[in-house]
């Protein structure tokens, strides 16, 4: 598959094996053109910067004030939603 075909092609082809689950015609287009230019491989280039997964004990060991979501409340409502619920419903005197 690939060698010699159009992105729309092959997005076809693997549409036909794979179903609906598969990348976009888009993502293919990306793909094709970045197999064009020299890529020889699908595995993820490396990255820099932090890694995508961490240690999450680690991290409430070193930061023990922070919580994921045990203090987390709802936010207050702001002025306006304190005076509209504050005003009489006036829809009454609009209906027959």
């Amino acid at each position: 598959m690939g060698q010699g075909k159009n992105p729309f092609d092959i997005h076809l082809e693997l549409l036909e094996v794979y179903g609906e689950n598969v990348m976009s015609l888009k993502q293919v287009y990306v793909w094709c053109n970045s197999f064009a230019s020299g890529r020889s491989t699908v595995i993820d280039d490396d990255r820099s910067g932090r890694a995508a997964t961490s240690n999450r004990e680690k991290w409430q060991a070193t930061s023990p004030r922070r919580s994921t979501s045990k203090k987390w409340q709802p936010q207050q409502p702001n002025r306006a939603k304190k005076w509209q619920a504050q005003q009489p419903n006036r829809s009454k005197k609009w209906q027959a």
